[in-house]
């Protein structure tokens, strides 16, 4: 599970409460890029938070909880991503089964079309003129394989 920075939780609490970085600043008695680098910050002392919640004018605990559920947020979008990844592998599976699906009757269509032109008694010049020839629904794959 990766863990949210609590600096990320900062910014969205700024952001809601619509505070400017320079008023934040002020309130913490440090400069206005001290702020922004606090963004980054991955982890904060107890009493750093406790800095941070009285400038922004909210109970520690607040904080707190938003960090927890921003990172019970990751851990299950980090399982939808797994469930898609698995999804995706499936399709891709199915999809190379189509294809091979797809040269097998390109081929047994191929046959038939000899068989007719044979029963047909045509020659070889007519038959290249007169009878369509047979093209592959997934060229590209062919190239690949």
């Amino acid at each position: 599970m990766l863990k949210i920075p609590i600096g990320v939780v900062l910014k969205q609490i700024i952001d809601e409460k619509r505070i400017k970085a320079q008023d934040v600043a002020i309130s913490l008695g440090v400069t206005r890029q001290a702020v922004y680098q606090s963004y980054s910050k991955s982890e904060l002392s107890d009493g750093e938070i406790v800095r941070w919640a009285n400038a922004l004018k909210i109970d520690k605990s607040e904080i707190l909880e938003r960090w927890k559920n921003a990172m019970k947020t990751n851990a299950e979008a980090s399982k939808d991503d797994n469930y898609l990844l698995q999804h995706l592998a499936n399709l891709e599976e199915q999809f190379r089964s189509l294809a091979e699906q797809l040269k097998v009757k390109d081929k047994q269509l191929e046959g038939m079309q000899r068989t007719i032109d044979v029963l047909l008694g045509k020659s070889e010049d007519v038959i290249k003129l007169m009878t369509a020839r047979v093209i592959p629904l997934l060229p590209e794959m062919e190239e690949r394989a």
